[in-house]
């Protein structure tokens, strides 16, 4: 868009120029009639002369360049007009040069004036054609901008939007495992080692719901082998119990047997001394015996 408005402006531009060649070449032959000093008319006719082949040139390109069939008709009567023109404008330099300045100046006025609208009203319309086709593409632009732009902002509330639903599925995807490790460990820490752990993914989430499972598995046969130990160690301990209450109905017994031998020795020891007192007093009584019979 922006290279064709370039076009629209260079071709005004260059119909702009091709208009100030010829009023230049109009005022020239116009200075050449109206003027008294003789010597003055053929330099007048040589700026004519000059403006007349930068003209024809002119024309001849913007021809080769028309951007349309239109243009390019209009351009052609511009150029009939225009060699008509010149034709009439060497017919009163001719006669100015012949010092019959009226009717040179009648020529260049009146036949010149026709010719010089025959070129110009061409020339406007061009440039004016020109003008609203750089408007109609500035607003076109116009548009095409603001539908742009609109697009670029329903794009962008897209792209917000889809970020915010993808970034709502990402959190997702990692809260929901992590409370669900937690509620786990909770679990765990209270004693359960029969909670299941569902998720199972190759992300590191999936790792961290591994390494749970392993460590439940393990936590599960460490308290296995410590309640295991600890009916080991509750049967000792009745074992033992038995064997002290054994132990210490043996001493009992041993105890009342030792006080039975006591009181059977303390019998004994008794009758002993009896005995010993019966043999003494025997004694005594077969010495009596003995010194009565002598």
């Amino acid at each position: 868009q922006a290279g064709a408005n370039g076009n629209y402006i260079a071709r005004i531009w260059q119909f702009s120029q091709i208009s100030s060649t010829f009023l230049e070449m109009r005022v020239s032959v116009l200075a050449a009639i109206s003027s008294t000093a003789d010597k003055l008319i053929p330099e007048f006719a040589k700026t004519a002369e000059a403006k007349k082949k930068q003209m024809g040139e002119s024309l001849a390109s913007l021809e080769a360049t028309a951007s349309s069939s239109e243009e390019r008709s209009g351009i052609k009567k511009v150029a009939a007009a225009f060699e008509k023109y010149a034709g009439v404008a060497e017919q009163a330099l001719a006669l100015a040069e012949q010092n019959t300045n009226t009717k040179a100046y009648a020529l260049a006025s009146q036949r010149g004036h026709e010719l010089a609208d025959a070129i110009n009203i061409p020339l406007q319309r061009t440039v004016e054609r020109n003008t609203k086709a750089i408007k109609d593409a500035a607003a076109e632009a116009g548009e095409q901008y603001v539908k742009a732009r609109n697009m670029v902002i329903a794009i962008s509330v897209i792209g917000i939007l889809l970020a915010l639903v993808v970034s709502a599925i990402v959190a997702s995807m990692i809260c929901n495992p992590l409370n669900m490790l937690a509620k786990v460990a909770s679990q765990m820490a209270a004693g359960d080692m029969t909670v299941e752990i569902a998720h199972k993914s190759g992300d590191e989430l999936g790792k961290l719901a591994e390494a749970f499972r392993k460590m439940r598995d393990s936590l599960d046969g460490l308290l296995g082998e410590v309640s295991s130990a600890t009916a080991q160690v509750a049967a000792g301990s009745d074992q033992i119990s038995d064997a002290s209450q054994s132990l210490s109905q043996g001493a009992t017994e041993q105890a009342a047997s030792l006080e039975q031998i006591s009181a059977s020795m303390t019998q004994i020891a008794s009758q002993s001394n009896a005995n010993a007192d019966n043999a003494s007093q025997a004694d005594r009584l077969a010495k009596a015996a003995l010194d009565d019979s002598e």
